[in-house]
């Protein structure tokens, strides 16, 4: 008689322990990388940052698609067993233009846990919330 159970759990732990040897083998320090297709952006950004050992924010054409990234780079770290702290870069300006100052005070936290000494942090932004201008840290 054939234990399938048996071998389908090892095959998935050979599977996790693989992945999870292929995201922590990291990738040669860059600053840019450039024409990324939406659905390999979450492992891409997983190996990026446990290789650079420093926060990574990775910039979306739209909120939809940075939101979607974090959500698939959460899940896949979580079954490689990765630690990761990740975050939403919000907008700072709606899509008519108008400034959304509720969202001044995550922008800011999001920035500050960036800049946190020694973390790795993945932040996903879209290309409006990267380009909005942060207000003067006296308005604050």
């Amino acid at each position: 008689m054939l234990n399938i159970k048996s071998q389908d759990a090892d095959v998935g732990l050979s599977w996790k322990k693989k992945l999870g040897c292929w995201l922590s083998a990291g990738i040669e320090r860059q600053t840019v990388i450039k024409n990324v297709d939406s659905g390999a952006a979450a492992p891409l950004l997983l190996r990026l940052l446990t290789g650079q050992g420093r926060p990574v924010m990775a910039v979306f054409p739209d909120l939809y698609e940075a939101e979607k990234a974090a959500s698939e780079a959460s899940a896949i770290a979580e079954t490689a067993g990765v630690d990761l702290q990740s975050g939403i870069f919000p907008e700072g300006e709606s899509q008519e233009g108008g400034y959304l100052p509720e969202n001044e005070s995550a922008r800011v936290n999001i920035l500050y846990e960036m800049l946190k000494p020694g973390g790795k942090m993945l932040v996903a932004a879209s290309a409006r919330s990267f380009l909005s201008p942060l207000p003067e840290p006296d308005s604050l």
